[in-house]
């Protein structure tokens, strides 16, 4: 004859053994999703085997330049699948120091799905074999340009220094306004 409490805890310890291999095989299942490679917008640097430097008015490099910047553009597009680039760019400029201007547009899908087309400006500056992306301005939007970031930060910790001095005046003028209060209290 069979014992109840022996059948109770072989149920148990059976669910539980289920419960740990649906677990396992979840996490595992999450953890092979993960896509270890993806690069954050914030790494803006595409190997890239090139000569030292680029003529501007040669056209094979003009394409090279616009193929390079194609690189950072994609990275803001929300279908980068679907981006059609053009053969040439509206304008390719050496700005000295290994720094080139490019500025082109692509169409592309937006979060609807519609195709649009998006003007965009890219600066970036060849460092050894690497790109180095400096500005990108997609739409009239900039949407890559650390110079600027690091000047709006200094200006936020100018403006949170002020808020915090004036909050302290006010703290201070307050309190000096509740002694003339807690003193006309004492009086009555």
């Amino acid at each position: 004859m069979i014992d109840e409490k022996q059948t109770k805890v072989n149920t148990h310890t059976g669910l539980k053994i289920i419960v740990v291999v649906i677990f396992s095989l979840f996490v595992g299942v999450a953890l092979s999703d993960v896509d270890t490679t993806h690069q954050p917008q914030t790494n803006t640097q595409t190997p890239t085997p090139t000569p030292e430097k680029f003529d501007v008015n040669d056209m094979g490099d003009k394409i090279d330049l616009h193929v390079q910047a194609q690189g950072f553009v994609i990275q803001s597009l929300k279908a980068p699948s679907t981006a059609k680039f053009p053969a040439l760019p509206y304008e390719v400029r050496d700005l000295g120091d290994g720094r080139y201007f490019i500025d082109s547009y692509v169409d592309s899908q937006n979060s609807f799905g519609a195709m649009i087309r998006s003007d965009w400006s890219v600066t970036m500056r060849l460092t050894g074999e690497k790109w180095l992306l400096e500005r990108m301005v997609v739409d009239g939007k900039v949407v890559y340009d650390p110079v600027q970031a690091q000047k709006n930060l200094e200006q936020k910790k100018k403006n949170d220094a002020e808020i915090e001095k004036l909050t302290n005046d006010i703290n201070q003028q307050l309190e000096y306004m509740k002694s003339f209060q807690d003193l006309d209290k004492d009086k009555k």
